[in-house]
């Protein structure tokens, strides 16, 4: 058994999973009984700390809310061996963890630091005997509280990314290119919650609600041409949200001067695998495929990006029919039900199309036209080769005699009739799941909470001061 020195500790300080994993005559810490042994050290340390601090008090103050230690522990796996079933049961009923945030204050651990040991504690739960199939992504996405400076030189840091320039605004944030103390390079999606609640994007449907199913997604997802999620950092004084993107800092796909087919078949390959994988792995559809969401590095790797709309698929079906109107498919127009899936698959056709012909088969300026055009529009053909009879089978109007992913896989243009085979190493599939969405976010509410709470301290004592200077005064 792995032994690290917790009883000299101090109460509440940590080893993270790496340094648990790397300890002397750890077990391999591929090994699932690593993590269970992680899980119940970052326990049994959480359990320490509270009781540290319950000791120390003297007065027992009302519960401020209803957030118990073994509610949360238990929250994610019912199946979980739990140490903190029976150790310390009375935390159910008696304290809370909200509660125990008037202890912390001047006890050596900061609000921050609790809450950094209560979402590590619940990314190791979410990641507990889990099959594989249904875990995806094992890449652990960092949760941080914004530090905000301004550098000698007048450049704005975030904790350990510093701003260097603006790389775009979309209808959901603005991105901004970022360095961190190694100098290396991030792409910064800064996102406006409030801004983002007023953004109507249907009758029922917000900008705001989507960016937990986003970030929940991007959680999941592991795959080579999918752009990865680093981090996400919130400001507890703020409606500011920051994600700490891979940065691709090639051309954009549509720039790119003189390509060859050979090129735009490299491209195009790379594209189907992070697709495919979509689809068939995750269950996601991306819903907003268009040239302008397929990034490239220097190395002329092209990525998938910006996951903003996307749906999970319940049976292949979505909810909302939510993207960019010039890549919509005919189905889109006129059925109440769509599937996801095709309607990437058109979209992935259209960009195709676009990087060999350099222009958009059904584009007009007028929105009903455009629409029309997709709807009744037959494209001519320049020629019949291989690569038109996958545009044709890309956009065919009807989805249910639409290609699919996989079958674009195994297509003779792109396998150069079966010459470079491609496919996608991974194996079984997962799924993002209505918990992962609904704790994609999940420091925020605690933050809030807390600094509410300070708040309200604060104007409490205050009016206290207040009242007892008037009672002078009178006196």
């Amino acid at each position: 058994m792995l032994q690290l020195p917790i009883i000299s500790r101090t109460p509440g300080q940590n080893f993270s999973f790496n340094q648990f994993a790397s300890a002397p005559n750890s077990p391999d810490r591929n090994k699932q009984s690593t993590l269970k042994d992680y899980i119940k050290y970052r326990q049994r340390n959480l359990i320490d700390f509270v009781k540290s601090r319950l000791q120390s008090r003297q007065i027992s103050p009302k519960n401020l809310f209803e957030v118990d230690l073994i509610r949360f522990a238990k929250k994610k796996n019912d199946s979980m061996p739990s140490p903190i079933i029976g150790e310390i049961k009375f935390l159910s009923t008696q304290k809370s963890i909200g509660d125990s945030i008037q202890i912390v204050d001047g006890q050596g651990m900061t609000d921050e630091t609790l809450f950094d040991e209560i979402i590590d504690l619940e990314n190791a739960i979410n990641s507990n005997g889990g099959d594989k199939k249904m875990m995806g992504s094992q890449r652990q996405i960092n949760h941080s509280i914004m530090k905000k400076e301004v550098t000698e030189d007048g450049q704005v840091k975030i904790n350990q990314y510093t701003i260097l320039q603006e790389l775009g605004r979309g209808s959901f944030g603005k991105v901004k290119l970022a360095k961190d103390n190694n100098n290396r390079k991030y792409a910064m999606k800064i996102c406006d919650r409030k801004k983002l609640k007023l953004k109507l994007l249907s009758s029922k449907l917000d900008a705001y609600s989507l960016l937990d199913k986003e970030i929940a997604i991007m959680k999941k997802v592991d795959h080579d041409n999918i752009v990865q999620l680093y981090e996400v950092i919130e400001n507890p004084n703020n409606d500011k949200l920051y994600l700490v993107l891979e940065y691709m800092d090639g051309p954009q796909i549509l720039s790119i001067k003189n390509k060859s087919i050979e090129i735009v078949w490299k491209l195009f390959r790379d594209f189907m695998l992070g697709l495919e994988y979509l689809h068939n792995f995750a269950n996601i559809a991306h819903m907003d495929i268009k040239p302008e969401n397929l990034l490239l590095n220097q190395e002329m790797k092209l990525k998938i990006a910006d996951f903003g709309v996307s749906q999970i698929m319940d049976d292949d079906l979505v909810k909302t029919k939510i993207g960019t109107s010039a890549y919509q498919p005919p189905e889109v127009f006129t059925d109440e039900q769509v599937r996801g899936k095709p309607i990437d698959v058109w979209a992935a056709g259209l960009t195709l199309y676009q990087l060999v012909y350099n222009e958009h088969p059904f584009i007009s300026l007028r929105q009903d036209q455009l629409k029309n055009n997709i709807l009744t529009q037959s494209i001519k053909w320049r020629e019949t080769s291989d690569l038109t009879d996958l545009l044709k089978r890309m956009l065919e109007k009807n989805p249910n005699d639409r290609i699919t992913t996989q079958q674009v896989l195994e297509h003779p243009w792109v396998t150069k009739h079966g010459r470079f085979p491609l496919q996608n190493e991974h194996q079984g599939n997962f799924i993002v799941t209505e918990s992962d969405i609904h704790n994609a976010i999940t420091r925020l509410s605690f933050n809030m909470a807390i600094r509410t709470l300070n708040k309200l301290k604060q104007k409490l004592s205050q009016s206290r001061q207040r009242l007892k200077q008037r009672k002078a005064l009178e006196t």
